[in-house]
């Protein structure tokens, strides 16, 4: 808007009247300007209750922030001369929340993650297939948990953090150990499931050797 007017200031210099309302129009976005740094910190989506209150300790107010809160209510309180060290408490809301909303997508892309099995041959078992892409986004987002982690920002969320980062670590180490079973599964099966091994078997190992 501010580049708007300039330039209408600009193509207007013959014409009294609309110059006049440029000019009016400018005086009042430069009057503005002075309070977008304020704006920016309040309209943070990331300050939570927790920011609220500690701006509030650092300018020793209540400040309000409900939803008929206005701009106008916060300048009258004279929070300007305020506003460098109300941006230190922006700057760590907005990193908080940037880590809040990659763990909610963490979350969010399991949400749509399925595990295959798949009949094997002529028997009554199933096996886990196609684990290739799970294990991928399974390394990723370990190393994405363990990296926030170390986040001097993760205080508030570190808690929450840890339990989902053990939640993937347990997950790994199943699938882990459900692969392994099943690789060995698959090794002796042909070999205790052919004829020639059941029909040597007692009774009680024939019925083993076909489930």
């Amino acid at each position: 808007m501010w580049r708007t007017v300039h330039k209408l200031q600009k193509t207007l210099t013959d014409q009294i009247g609309p110059r006049r309302v440029a000019d009016l129009i400018k005086k009042r976005i430069d009057a503005f300007k002075a309070h977008i740094p304020l704006l920016q910190v309040i309209c943070n989506p990331g300050l939570k209750e927790r920011h609220w209150q500690q701006m509030s300790q650092l300018v020793g107010l209540a400040l309000p922030h409900d939803p008929t809160a206005t701009l106008s209510d916060l300048i009258d309180l004279g929070l300007a001369k305020y506003v460098e060290k109300l941006d230190e408490i922006g700057g760590s809301a907005s990193k908080e929340y940037s880590l809040e909303k990659n763990m909610a997508k963490m979350k969010d892309e399991w949400n749509e993650m399925l595990f295959t099995f798949v009949k094997y041959r002529d028997t009554s078992a199933y096996i886990l297939s196609a684990v290739d892409d799970i294990q991928l986004m399974l390394d990723d987002h370990i190393i994405k948990a363990q990296t926030m982690l170390g986040s001097p920002f993760i205080r508030p969320l570190e808690d929450e953090m840890r339990a989902w980062c053990d939640r993937l670590t347990g997950l790994q180490d199943t699938i882990d150990i459900w692969l392994k079973v099943q690789a060995a599964w698959l090794y002796l099966e042909p070999i205790f499931g052919s004829d020639d091994i059941v029909n040597q078997m007692p009774e009680e190992g024939r019925k083993f050797g076909k489930n």
